[in-house]
Parts: C-alpha cells; structure tokens; sequence
C-alpha cells in the first residue's frame, strides 16, 4: 500500500491530515495578514513588527520544547493537544470579545505561539502512527501530512481576497479564525488518541528535562539544527515580507496578498507530493540545496517586479522550493531524535525560532538601512549559507 493511500485507509493518520487542514483553515484565516494588521491596523510599525515576531517565536519554542519533553517523559500526548487547542479558542475569543493594541499583544505573544504548537504535535502523532510501516511510505506520509495544511488556503485566501476588495475590515479575520478554532477543538476532543490504548509503542522516555536539554545541546545536532533554521529564514521571511512589499512597494490592493499567497499554498501541495516522489530517488540534502536556490530566486525578484505582473510567475519556484522546504527538513529533524517523538518534533520549533529570529534579524537591519530590497538579500545570503554549511556538515561527517 502506498504511503498516501495509507493517509486515508489508516484511521490515526486520516485523523493528522483532518487536523492539519482544519489547522490550515485556521491558520489561513488570519495569519497572512498578521504583517498588515500589526503595521497599520494596530499601529506597532515596522520595528514594533519584528519585536512581536522575536518574541512570540521564543515564547513558541520555549513551549514546544516543554511540550515535547514532558509528553515523552509520561507518553502521554492527548491532554497536551487538548489543551494548546483549547488556549487557540480562547484567545481568538479575547481578539473578537476586547480587540484592540494591547489584545492584539497578548495574543501573538504570549497565548497564539503556545497553541500553534499543536502542529508539531501533530507531526509527532503521524510519526508514531507512521512508525509500523516502511520508511520509504514514512517519508511520503509526512510530506502529505505536511501537504494536507496548505490546502485550506487555496480557498480560504482568495475568498478573502474577493472579502477585503469589498470592504469587509482585516480585523474581520478573528471571527472566521475563532469558527474553526473551535471546530478544531472539538476533532482533537472526540478522536484524539487515548494514550494507554494507542496502537504503538509509546514508553516514557525516563529523562528529565535537564538530561533532554543536554541532549538538545550535542555539537553535531545544534550545528545542523543551526543550519536548517537558516533554511528556514527563507520562508519566514516570505511569510513576513510578502504583504508589505505588495502593498507598499508594489502599490498594490490590500487583497493581492491573499490572492497571491491562496496561489501559492494551491502549487504547494502537488510540489510536495512531486518531491516526496523525487525523495525516493535523491538524498535529503541536495533536495534541500535546490530548494534553497529556488527560494534565492524568488527573495531577489520579488522587490523587482512586485508592481508588475511578473510577480505571478514566482509562484512557480516559490511553490517548487517549498515543496523542499517545508517537508523534507521534518523528517531530517525527527530522525535525529527517533526514539523521542515529541522532542525530535519539537526540534521543529527550534528551527522556527532561528528562523525567525534571523528573518527578524534581516528585516529591521534591512529596513533600517534601506528598505525591503535589501531585507530579501539579506534572507537570501542566509538561507543559501545555511542549506550550503548543512552539505559540508554532512559531507565531513560522511
């Protein structure tokens, strides 16, 4: 049985690829707008902007990592998922109910990065569920899974593009969000794996969290996590960019964003699916090379051709590169902590934080010295730099 016929036939993984579209749907409600909405609508400004992002990205890893770490310490995954889901609705509540700058503060800081990291939880989920069959079905499973939370923008993206032309107001984003957050509560509640009669193995790890943070610390996998996060400063700085630059730069609608990234996340999911294809034939780390070029390509042309109609055609590599990008880097990581899901996974988070924290980095330092031209030569130099010291890591240790 193929890997992706195993998404639908094998009921745990069945449930991973609900929730990551569920969570897609969420996420594609409002996240690509959270650029526009701290800017201008709540009026925090570029550097206020970035600051959010750096902290909100520590405050996540910080409690990814906890997560990860004490629910292999007990094997016990339902009352974590539960629980982040549930602190997804009711902060989303608190945006609909009090919206306003301080609101807006406490939930991209402190309350929305610990609930989203119920997507590496489910990761962990599909990974044990995963664990029984061939690791070359285990690969795809996990790009599917991954592929399953693009989806949702497809269709969410442009109807919100065809909304805002119309003049419905961005902050109308938090009422559609609370909608599926809620109905993703509700999934993770019924169906979510009882832990004692999950059908896996599933010990307790029996390290303590200074034993798992020691082990986090080993020079070989802090330096390759290194590398992978400025990988990862490539699409975080798409996410974080792609808006403005449209919006200011481009003398675009406030809509085009969302037409554009609904475009984008629609060719993600057969660029995925093309590379699990192409993973079966070519090792992780020349994949993840080309997709750090295609992402070059597209940093450096976007400022250039953001008011023409060329920027359409960057959905092309854009969609190409992460279909590298996004995928094949979580295997890499949870392989690295096979007999820890949870913290294996949670090595996710890791990598999102540096990079974010380096995609942060090269915004302000670019917009201070210049302007969002230079930001994305800057997030070039970084990603190309890290999937390059990546190679040479492996290339040494090889």
């Amino acid at each position: 049985m193929s890997g992706l016929a195993l998404l639908w036939r094998d009921p745990v993984l069945r449930l991973a690829v609900g929730l990551m579209i569920l969570n897609g749907t969420l996420w594609a409600s409002f996240g690509p707008f959270v650029a526009l909405l701290a800017v201008e609508t709540f009026a925090l400004g570029d550097s206020g902007y970035a600051a959010v992002l750096a902290i909100s990205t520590l405050v996540g890893v910080t409690a990814s990592v906890w997560i990860g770490i004490t629910a292999d310490q007990r094997a016990s995954r339902r009352s974590m998922a539960i629980g982040t889901c549930a602190l997804a609705f009711a902060g989303l509540a608190m945006m609909v109910i009090a919206q306003g700058q301080i609101t807006f503060l406490i939930f991209h800081i402190l309350l929305f990065p610990v609930a989203s990291t119920i997507f590496g939880q489910i990761f962990t989920l599909a990974r044990l569920a995963a664990s029984a069959y061939p690791e070359q079905d285990r690969n795809t499973i996990t790009a599917g899974v991954r592929a399953a939370i693009s989806l949702p923008f497809v269709l969410v993206l442009p109807l919100w593009s065809i909304a805002l032309s119309r003049g419905v107001p961005l902050t109308g984003v938090y009422p559609m969000a609370l909608v599926f957050s809620g109905a993703m509560l509700a999934v993770v509640w019924r169906y979510w794996p009882q832990d004692a009669r999950a059908g896996w193995s599933d010990a307790p790890s029996g390290l303590s969290v200074w034993s798992a943070l020691t082990e986090l610390a080993n020079p070989g996998l802090a330096l390759r996590l290194g590398a992978l996060g400025a990988v990862a400063a490539m699409p975080a700085l798409y996410v974080m960019t792609l808006a403005l630059i449209l919006t200011k730069d481009g003398g675009r609608a406030e809509s085009d964003p969302g037409l554009f990234f609904g475009l984008v996340a629609g060719a993600e999911v057969p660029a995925m699916l093309l590379m699990a294809y192409v993973g079966r034939h070519v090792a992780r780390l020349p994949l993840i090379l080309f997709g750090a070029g295609l992402s070059t390509v597209f940093l450096l042309a976007l400022p250039l051709v953001a008011g023409s109609a060329l920027v359409w055609i960057l959905i092309l590599p854009l969609a190409l590169a992460h279909g590298v990008l996004l995928p094949v880097p979580i295997t890499y990581l949870q392989d690295m902590l096979a007999k820890r899901p949870g913290t294996g996974t949670s090595l996710l988070a890791l990598q999102g934080l540096i990079g974010n924290i380096l995609a942060a980095a090269a915004f302000a330092l670019g917009t201070a010295i210049s302007g969002y031209p230079l930001v994305m030569v800057f997030g070039a130099v970084i990603g190309l730099g890290g999937a390059v010291t990546l190679f040479w890591l492996d290339r040494i240790r090889n």
